[in-house]
C-alpha cells in the first residue's frame, strides 16, 4: 500500500505518549491562534512556527499539512486519485486548520499596515518585546525534547543555533520584485511558517522584498498575492514533508535543533540595530554612558542608549559639554591604555600662551606649510614662527603664503626655538637631524612630519633625553577641518605634550595614538581625504550625467558631503543611526543604499583603508 493511500494518525505521537489522538480545541481558540500567527508573520524576526510550537499545535499542524499536500499529490499523480485523496483529507484536523487559516487571513489583511507602522515607528521597543517572548518560548522545544541532553544533543543544539544565527545575519539586498524573483523568495520565506525561530518576514527583508509584499497586501494586488501564494504553496509542500519525516523518525533531535535555531535567530530581534541589520556598538570605555545601565542612560547613540537617536555621542571626556569649537575637539588618546589621563573633576590648568612660543619650521612644503598655518591660527605670533626652506627664495615664498617670517638660515630659525617642526621627506629626515642636532635647543620639542620613521630612530639620531613627537596630519588641516595623529616620545613632558596639542588645536581634531596605531590612522584619516576626493568626484560625474550643470553638481555634492559630516560632528549620533533616519522604507535613499551594497562600495572602502594601512607597515619595516 502506498503512502498516498495509507491512513495515518492526525497527530504525530510523541515519545511515550501512547495511542495518538486528535486534540480538541475551541474554534475561538484556533481563530485566535491563527490571528496571532498572522500578526507575527508580518514582523521581521518573528516566526509563525514559534507561535504554533508554543501554543501546542505544531505537531498536529505539520501532520495536517502533510495530509493536505499528499491529497494534492495523489489527485495529480494517482493511483486512485479521488478515493486516495479523500482518505488523506479525512486525516486532516480541519477543526484546527480552517479557523487557523481564517484567523491568519483576517490578521494579515487587517493588521499588516498598522504592525508595519509600529515596527517602523518604535523599532527598538517592538524588537525588544518580541525578543523577550521568543527567548522565553525556547523552553517549549527543550521540554518537548524530553530527558537530559547529552553530547549529541548539545552538538545538535549548537548546530541549530549557528544555523539560526547565519540565516538572520544575511546582508540586506534589494531585488526587483519580478515574478522570477518573487517565486523562489516566496518558497523560501514560507518555510518560516513551519520552522520556529526563522522569520519569513526577515528573509523577505534580507531579499529586499518585504516592503513590496506588504504593500501588495495593503493595496490588494491580487496578481502579486496569487503568484506569491502559488510558490509559497510549493515551498510549503517541501518543508512540511521534511518536517513530518523528522518529527516521526527523529522527534527528540528535531526539537533540540529547533531550540537551537530559536536561540540563534534571536539575533534578528536584537533591539539596537539599524535598518540594514547592522548592530549598533556598545558605549566605548571611558565614555559618559559606559557605566550607565540601559534604560537610565540616554546620552549617546550606542546600543545602551540608542533609544534617543538625536542625543549627543558618547564623549571621551564625560565632563566636557558638546561643542563645535575646534579647540574643544582636540581629543585624548585612541584606546591607548598607556595614556596619562586626567581626572575630569580636577581643576584643569590654563593652556599655554602661544603668543610667547617660538616655532621653527624646517621644510614648509606640502605638509609643513599647512602645519605652520595651523599653528599661526592657533595663536603663534607671525614674527615668532620662522620658516627655513632649502633656499632664501623658497623660505620667503612659503612665509608670505602663510603669513609667517622667513629666516635667513636654518641656524637663525632654530635660535631660541621652543618647538622645531621638520617637514622634509622621510628619506631626508635622519640626515637632517644629524645636521641640525647641535643647533636645536636642548629644551625644545622636535616634531617630525615624516611617515615611516619611528620615534626610536628619531630619538637615537637626535640625542638621548631630547623631546620628540611624531605628527601625522592630513591635508584638510589647511582649512581647519583635518586630523592629526600625535605620537609622544619617551622624553616629552606633560607641559610639552599640552603645548603640542594647543599648537594643533585649530587643525580640526588632534588625537594621541601609539606607533602601532599609526597604520590604522593612515587608513582612517591620513589617506582618507584622497578616498573622499575620489568619492566626491564619482558622485559629481554621475550628477552631471543625470543632467545637472557641472558647477551645480560640484556645489551640491560638496556641500552635502560637508553637511553630512557636520551633522555627525555636531549632533554626535552614530552614522548607522543617522543613515537609518534618512532611509525610509521603500524610499529613494534606501534603494540607492541597496545599490551601494550590491556594488560592494562598503567592502571597497574597507579594502582601500586596509591597503593604505598595509603599505604604511611596509614603509616602516
Amino acid at each position: 500500500m502506498t503512502d498516498a493511500t495509507q491512513p495515518s494518525s492526525p497527530v504525530i505521537p510523541h515519545p511515550g505518549q501512547g495511542a495518538p489522538r486528535p486534540c480538541r480545541r475551541s474554534l475561538i481558540g484556533n481563530l485566535l491562534r491563527g490571528a496571532l500567527i498572522g500578526v507575527v508573520e508580518t514582523v521581521p524576526g518573528v516566526s509563525g512556527g514559534t507561535v504554533a510550537l508554543v501554543t501546542g499545535i505544531y505537531d498536529e499542524l505539520i501532520d495536517s499539512g502533510h495530509h493536505v499536500t499528499a491529497a494534492v499529490r495523489v489527485l495529480v499523480t494517482g493511483p486512485q486519485r479521488v478515493p486516495a485523496a479523500r482518505k488523506q483529507l479525512a486525516a486532516v484536523s480541519w477543526r484546527l486548520v480552517i479557523p487557523l487559516l481564517i484567523g491568519m487571513a483576517v490578521a494579515v489583511l487587517t493588521v499588516a499596515g498598522p504592525i508595519g507602522q509600529l515596527v517602523e515607528t518604535y523599532p527598538q521597543a517592538m524588537r525588544a518585546l518580541f525578543l523577550g517572548l521568543v527567548a522565553g518560548s525556547v523552553l517549549v522545544p527543550v521540554r518537548l525534547s524530553g530527558g537530559r541532553w547529552r553530547l549529541p544533543e548539545l552538538l545538535l543544539f549548537a548546530a541549530g543555533a549557528l544555523g539560526g544565527l547565519a540565516l538572520t545575519s544575511l546582508p540586506t539586498t534589494a531585488l526587483a520584485p519580478s515574478p522570477w524573483i518573487v517565486a523562489p523568495a516566496a518558497a523560501i520565506a514560507v518555510c518560516a511558517l513551519v520552522l520556529p525561530g526563522v522569520s519569513g518576514s526577515f528573509l523577505l527583508l534580507s531579499l529586499g522584498l518585504y516592503q513590496p509584499t506588504l504593500q501588495a497586501v495593503d493595496e490588494r494586488d491580487l496578481g502579486y498575492i496569487a503568484w506569491f501564494g502559488l510558490w509559497a504553496l510549493v515551498g510549503l509542500v517541501v518543508i512540511v514533508r521534511l518536517m513530518r519525516h523528522l518529527l516521526l523518525r527523529h522527534h527528540r533531535g528535531t526539537m533540540v535543533v529547533l531550540a537551537g535555531v530559536m536561540i540563534g535567530a534571536l539575533r534578528s530581534l536584537w533591539p539596537w540595530q539599524t535598518t540594514d541589520g547592522s548592530l549598533l556598538p556598545r558605549a566605548p570605555a571611558g565614555s559618559a554612558c559606559s557605566g550607565s545601565p540601559w534604560p537610565g542612560c540616554s546620552s549617546c547613540s550606542c546600543w545602551s542608549c540608542s533609544r534617543s537617536a538625536g542625543s549627543p555621542l558618547c564623549r571621551l571626556d564625560p565632563a566636557a559639554p558638546p561643542t563645535t569649537d575646534p579647540t574643544a575637539r582636540t581629543l585624548g588618546r585612541m584606546d591607548d591604555t598607556t595614556a596619562q589621563t586626567q581626572d575630569p573633576d580636577a581643576a584643569q590648568p590654563s593652556g599655554p600662551d602661544l603668543a610667547a612660543v617660538t616655532v621653527a619650521v624646517i621644510g614648509a612644503g606640502n605638509m609643513g606649510g599647512p602645519v605652520a598655518a595651523t599653528m599661526l591660527d592657533a595663536g603663534v605670533r607671525p614674527d615668532r614662527l620662522r620658516i627655513a626652506n632649502t633656499s632664501a627664495d623658497s623660505s620667503r615664498r612659503a612665509a608670505e603664503q602663510v603669513g609667517a617670517t622667513a629666516a635667513d638660515s636654518r641656524q637663525d630659525a632654530l635660535a631660541d626655538a621652543d618647538v622645531v617642526v621638520l617637514g622634509v621627506k622621510p628619506y631626508q629626515i635622519l640626515d637632517l637631524i644629524t645636521e641640525l642636532r647641535d643647533l636645536i635647543p636642548a629644551d625644545a620639542v622636535m616634531i617630525s612630519l615624516a611617515a615611516g620613521t619611528t620615534l626610536a630612530q628619531l630619538e637615537d639620531t637626535l640625542a638621548a633625553g631630547r623631546a620628540v613627537v611624531r605628527a601625522m596630519p592630513n591635508t584638510p588641516i589647511s582649512v581647519g577641518e583635518g586630523a592629526v595623529g600625535l605620537m609622544r616620545g619617551s622624553s616629552v613632558t606633560d607641559a610639552q605634550h599640552q603645548l603640542i596639542h594647543a599648537l594643533f588645536a585649530r587643525a580640526g581634531v588632534a588625537v594621541d595614538i601609539t606607533e602601532e596605531q599609526v597604520h590604522a590612522f593612515i587608513g582612517a584619516a591620513g589617506s582618507l581625504a584622497g578616498f573622499a576626493f575620489a568619492i566626491i568626484e564619482a558622485m559629481t560625474e554621475e550628477a552631471v550625467r543625470q543632467g545637472l550643470r557641472r558647477d551645480l553638481a560640484d556645489s551640491l555634492v560638496q556641500q552635502t558631503m560637508r553637511g553630512a559630516a557636520t551633522m555627525l560632528l555636531e549632533s554626535g549620533v552614530h552614522p548607522a543611526v543617522a543613515k537609518a533616519g534618512v532611509c525610509s522604507p521603500g524610499g529613494t535613499t534606501a534603494e540607492g543604499y541597496a545599490a551601494l551594497e550590491r556594488e560592494g562600495v562598503r567592502a571597497g572602502l574597507a579594502a582601500a583603508m586596509d591597503a593604505a594601512a598595509r603599505r604604511s607597515r611596509e614603509l616602516t619595516s
